[in-house]
């Protein structure tokens, strides 16, 4: 039974395109290997499906652990503290409740039509632009970041300060001053809109903060830390998902030709897109072991750290029957889906399928009103994301 290795520099690297670096390839299918981060303790690193889903779902491995130790990270200050991502049940779950109505399948299936108006809206911005265009700038920003704050309760003005401040939290290269001063500013920013909506409440998520905070469900540090959370998560990944899926349109065109003509396979196809397109580098913060536990054939001691990577668990060929490559076959399944891509267990996204939901309208906007959709520079000049816990490209120049 392994015990001990000699840690390897991580993250491998960038990913660029739509494979995850090409080291994990010869890790995903093993156990899990000792990796060392710029910052903190060395770390245990889980790349296959079913360690990735016991890490995630075993009450043993906490995450609240990590807030008193020196853990694995990108950055030099060590996180203290915060909303749902740093906590464990029953802690995490007061926190859920606060905000999980807003997410209910029911609640969200009624968006539906305000989230097709806002689409339409942007993809009419798209298509007025000279081609080239870049569909990161015109559509997958714009709709991502118009949802998340119009949720929130986050007015237009200030649309470009949280985009910047999201950036800057997510980069690795961000200095810990640049962060602080963002952060900064930004909570001042949210601090004056939850007065506001105390004076005048909304049918908004801030809204429900504010009330929660009044109530004494949650303390005015929490209040910020959820909104950040779900800024982060319902903003810039969506939007870096929405990026990826049009690059594997513009080079996959007989994805969109099989869509256009059988719109029924469209939910499935977003299933398959969100396994197959890797889109976290890692994660935010380890789990911490409570107890000594066996993951696989690997004995992780009592208070180690284990970081587990998505993408990795995503291609695992014990699981997907070909794992390395988009499947036609595996959109017109009916199973349910096995990816991890919004996780598992307790910390399992929020906002699952609201982004779903989101992914659905856009990608049949994309292959029914963007025909011949292609590339408008060669696949290796489109710049991607560098030195940021997401993955997508910077820019995505399109014809159509």
């Amino acid at each position: 039974m392994a015990t001990a290795e000699v840690p390897r520099a991580y993250p491998f690297g960038d990913t660029i395109g739509l494979a995850p670096h090409p080291a994990y390839a010869a890790l995903r299918e093993g156990p899990p290997i000792r990796v060392r981060l710029p910052y903190g303790e060395p770390c245990w690193l889980a790349t296959g499906h079913e360690d990735v889903r016991t890490v995630l779902t075993d009450q043993r491995f906490s995450v609240a652990e990590a807030m008193s130790r020196d853990h694995p990270r990108m950055r030099p200050l060590a996180r203290r503290g915060g909303g749902m991502v740093a906590m464990d049940p029953p802690e995490q779950t007061r926190l859920r409740q606060v905000v999980s109505r807003r997410f209910a399948a029911r609640r969200v299936e009624r968006m539906g039509d305000y989230i097709r108006e806002v689409a339409e809206e942007q993809l009419a911005v798209l298509l007025a632009a000279p081609q080239p265009a870049d569909f990161v700038a015109l559509f997958a920003t714009p709709l991502a970041i118009r949802v998340s704050c119009d949720l929130l309760g986050l007015p237009e003005d200030g649309r470009r300060q949280f985009s910047d401040w999201a950036r800057t939290v997510l980069s690795f290269t961000a200095t810990d001053e640049e962060v602080a001063g963002r952060t900064v500013a930004f909570r001042g920013y949210v601090a004056d809109l939850a007065e506001r909506r105390r004076a005048e409440p909304c049918d908004d998520l801030l809204t429900d903060l504010v009330q929660a905070r009044d109530a004494g469900r949650i303390h005015e540090g929490e209040l910020f830390a959820i909104a950040a959370e779900l800024l982060n998560a319902g903003f810039e990944s969506t939007a870096c998902q929405l990026s990826s899926i049009c690059y594997l349109l513009a080079v996959r065109p007989e994805v969109s030709a099989l869509l256009r003509g059988r719109p029924e396979l469209i939910p499935g196809a977003v299933e398959e897109m969100l396994r197959f397109i890797p889109l976290i580098l890692g994660s935010t913060l380890p789990r911490y072991a409570t107890e000594d536990i066996v993951l696989g054939s690997t004995l992780i001691r009592a208070g180690s750290p284990v970081l587990v990577d998505l993408a990795a668990a995503n291609r695992d060929g014990r699981v997907f029957a070909e794992p390395d490559t988009f499947s036609l076959e595996a959109a017109e399944s009916t199973e349910a889906p096995r990816h991890l891509a919004f996780g598992a267990g307790p910390h399992y996204c929020l906002g699952a399928q609201l982004a779903r939901q989101e992914l659905r309208i856009a990608l049949e906007l994309m292959v029914t009103r963007l025909p011949e959709l292609r590339l408008a520079v060669p696949r290796e000049r489109v710049p991607w994301r560098t030195g940021s816990l997401l993955a997508g490209p910077e820019e995505l120049p399109v014809a159509w």
